[in-house]
């Protein structure tokens, strides 16, 4: 899904996967800057989570 918002594009993203499969692994590596083997520590992410990433101007949802 596309919109723009003031005067940028806005890419909404959902991860979408059975518990376990690393949509917070993958969240956490490409837009929160951690590197993969820190994400080993993560706990399981029970609640859908929005956020907007500020330099690529995406939305993302887990």
């Amino acid at each position: 899904m596309k919109r723009s918002f003031k005067g940028e594009e806005i890419i909404k993203i959902s991860l979408v996967g059975i518990s376990g499969c690393g949509k917070t692994s993958i969240y956490s590596v490409v837009f929160s800057g951690k590197k993969p083997k820190e994400t080993k520590e993560l706990n399981p992410t029970i609640l859908y989570e929005s956020c907007r990433h500020p330099f690529l101007g995406l939305q993302i949802g887990i």
